[in-house]
């Protein structure tokens, strides 16, 4: 199997080296590179057809590959026959020759036109190679879809082509861009249908999972259709004129329907975008007024706790200023009633001074005076009574006691008058 794979690698690289080398030899020497892409595509047709040779076509998946390849190579190499033969060199490569005038032009002709090209078409030969190495008698279902692709292709690239040279076949028209057809679809859809047709010849070769390395092909394929697109002369001739500026707005440059479906999808989510941003910006909104709300009812119990704080600050003050006025007050009320008590004390030691003294004074009265001897009282005989009584020793006595108690009486009326004095000046 490795055997058969270098083996077949190995030819078909010699039969695509030595095509293209002597085919390139003969449009240099013509002086026009554009005789030069007539042989991409017969080489490709001689590489299949090498394979073909080697291995045979016992299978019917090697019949369609040999099929397909030579139908798209030859159809290829007429139509680019006809363009380019006996003709000027087109606009393209006559640019590229005048860039490349002067010193090692030749040079840069080879890397350029034969060198890198033949490494592309090398890779996208592989799946020639791979196709042949194994044998399958009935076609799969991928295989059936891959002869559709190719046929879609082959639309693509007929079609436009025909649509082109109709359009620039007309006098009007020779100096006005092509916009309609399948034109109207994508700006290059000739290229559009080469990866097409390639995509589905690769389809067409799988037969194992050996085949699946052969997927290079057809990527490298486009990513050649897509270089080839973006070089294209007549839209660096149109780029200054709005109505290119307006058709690439409108199409797309290789994939068709790509402008018309990103356009659909920029619709879906442009309003998808807008719906979130607006629904986005209202919870936006209203997290903000919460917020802000938050942030009110915060400021105010902020501020209530401030005038709480305030009045609670008021009120120990005026609590302490009360406190401490009472605190003088009781201070001053205390001092008065020292000094109060003090002058009652002094007050109540004069007056006890002075209520000694003077029960001393009655005292002293009281004992210096003596009871009078009322045995030597006479006693006057009132003439007008008819008789005399006799004074006996008791009415003596009688006398004696009504004489104490009067002094007795005097002295309590005078203690009277000095405790009232007392209890005034207390």
């Amino acid at each position: 199997m490795i055997a058969g794979v270098s083996t077949l690698f190995t030819y078909n690289a010699f039969v695509l080296l030595v095509f293209i080398l002597g085919w390139s030899f003969y449009a240099f020497r013509k002086k026009n590179y554009s005789l030069i892409e007539i042989g991409w595509p017969l080489s490709l047709v001689f590489v299949v057809w090498t394979s073909f040779l080697l291995f045979g076509a016992q299978s019917l998946y090697r019949r369609l590959l040999v099929l397909t390849v030579t139908i798209w190579g030859l159809r290829l190499a007429f139509h680019l026959y006809t363009s380019f033969w006996d003709k000027p060199e087109s606009r393209r490569y006559a640019r590229l020759r005048a860039d490349w005038e002067g010193k090692l032009s030749g040079l840069k002709a080879i890397l350029v036109l034969v060198v890198g090209p033949l490494l592309v078409y090398y890779i996208i030969s592989m799946i020639l190679s791979i196709g042949f190495l194994d044998s399958q008698a009935v076609l799969a279902w991928w295989q059936y879809l891959g002869i559709i692709l190719w046929f879609l292709g082959m639309l693509f690239e007929i079609g436009s082509e025909r649509q082109l040279k109709k359009f620039l076949s007309k006098e009007e028209n020779q100096n006005q861009m092509m916009t309609k057809g399948l034109w109207r679809f994508s700006r290059h859809p000739h290229y559009f249908g080469t990866a097409l047709v390639w995509w589905g010849i690769y389809l067409i070769s799988i037969v194992n999972w050996n085949n699946l390395l052969g997927i290079l092909s057809p990527i490298t394929m486009t990513l050649f259709a897509i270089f080839q697109a973006t070089k294209s002369v007549s839209e660096r001739e149109f780029q200054e004129r709005e109505e290119l500026q307006s058709y690439k707005e409108k199409t797309s440059q290789f994939l068709p329907f790509s402008s018309q479906l990103g356009r659909g999808f920029k619709l879906i989510f442009g309003g998808l975008s807008k719906a979130t941003k607006a629904s986005a910006g209202a919870v936006s909104s209203a997290a903000q007024k919460a917020k802000e709300s938050r942030n009110k009812e915060q400021e105010d119990e902020m501020e209530v706790a401030i005038e709480d704080n305030q009045l609670d600050t008021e009120i120990v003050e005026s609590e302490t200023t009360v406190s401490f006025v009472d605190d003088i007050q009781e201070e001053s009320m205390e001092e008065d009633l020292l000094d109060t008590m003090d002058e009652s004390v002094i007050d109540n030691e004069e007056s006890s001074d002075l209520f000694v003294d003077q029960s001393e004074i009655l005292t002293e009265k009281d004992t210096s005076e003596e009871i009078p001897d009322l045995t030597d009282i006479e006693i006057p005989i009132d003439e007008t009574f008819e008789e005399t009584t006799e004074v006996t020793d008791e009415d003596i006595d009688e006398l004696a006691e009504e004489e104490i108690s009067e002094d007795d009486s005097v002295f309590a009326e005078k203690e009277d008058l000095l405790d009232s004095e007392h209890n005034e000046t207390v």
